[in-house]
């Protein structure tokens, strides 16, 4: 059995890795800086936030992981919390620390993201892409995923996964557009669009991110070599733009769906995809859901009442 710790683990992610792990029979441990809600029976939930270095460093000594699992990051500024700085690069490096003082040091899969990477030219990027962050959350990512696979070169069992755009069920983040899609169709609201709506993004199911954990996490546990040091894209390499999403919703649920507006001057213009080559070769991974496939669970859920609307 394997100890495992998730930081973040109130998110999309934290919560469907919080569920694989303990489905597997592992001792799941999750900290956050709120206490959680809906987390499966067994897990030891802690409420530590990663800035503060003194309260993680005690949490890893008492919970002295096999694994960790570090999703732990802040989307946007919010009141009463730590800055983006002090959580996303402050934290990592708070973990990597508290890591380093244990007699065996637990393995590290940090949590980057596409935004990492430097604009590009329209073709899915590879690791080789340089980074330099677009936006504060960009360029926190990016530091973080360095400094994550610095420890590697320096000894840590530690990589980096990069998703492209996540969605899938009980998503807390509400502004995400596949949520906002679902709830649209389940409500009948007009849609409003955070950009023109034309750039074409990567969308990953939430099951497909959760194997790519399971893969480099169990690598990491019993063949540190092939993956140490070493960053991961995880996408599906194929790109949906948002009103093409849209668009194929509508036909899904046999609706129609009214966009109300949009707000191109704050959105993001630029095609952003993943290729995904070398955690396939590595590892053996490759997405299996159909964006098709998970959008059409999701509305169908969401319109059944499976899905609390409200909150995705």
């Amino acid at each position: 059995m394997t100890t495992v710790l998730i930081t973040g683990a109130t998110g999309l992610l934290g919560r469907a890795l919080t569920a694989a792990y303990v489905a597997r029979g592992d001792e799941v441990h999750t900290a956050q800086r709120r206490t959680p809600t809906g987390h499966p029976v067994g897990v030891t939930s802690h409420r530590v936030d990663v800035s503060d270095a003194a309260g993680l460093a005690s949490l890893v000594q008492r919970v002295d992981p096999d694994l960790v699992l570090h999703l732990a990051g802040a989307l946007r500024p919010e009141p009463g919390a730590a800055d983006m700085t002090q959580t996303n690069v402050g934290g990592t490096a708070n973990l990597l620390a508290a890591l380093a003082r244990q007699p065996a040091p637990a393995a590290l899969v940090t949590a980057s993201s596409e935004r990492a990477y430097a604009p590009g030219n329209g073709q899915p990027l590879t690791e080789r892409h340089p980074l330099a962050g677009r936006g504060l959350y960009g360029s926190t990512k990016a530091e973080a995923d360095r400094l994550t696979r610095e420890a590697g070169r320096d000894g840590l069992a530690a990589a980096v996964l990069r998703l492209s755009n996540t969605y899938g069920p009980d998503d807390p983040v509400t502004g995400r557009i596949v949520p906002s899609i679902v709830r649209s169709v389940a409500t009948r609201a007009p849609l409003h669009l955070r950009s023109a709506g034309a750039a074409k993004r990567d969308f990953l199911h939430i099951a497909d991110a959760v194997a790519a954990y399971l893969a480099v996490g169990e690598r990491l546990l019993c063949a540190p070599q092939d993956v140490t040091g070493r960053a991961f894209n995880v996408g599906t390499g194929v790109g949906h733009s948002v009103l093409e999403l849209v668009e194929l919703a509508a036909v899904l649920a046999g609706v129609e769906l009214t966009i109300d507006g949009s707000d191109p001057a704050t959105g993001d213009d630029e095609d952003r995809l993943l290729d995904a080559a070398l955690i396939a070769s590595v590892t053996g991974w490759v997405p299996t859901v159909a964006l098709e496939d998970g959008l059409a669970a999701m509305l169908a859920a969401g319109r059944a009442g499976l899905v609390d609307v409200s909150r995705s």
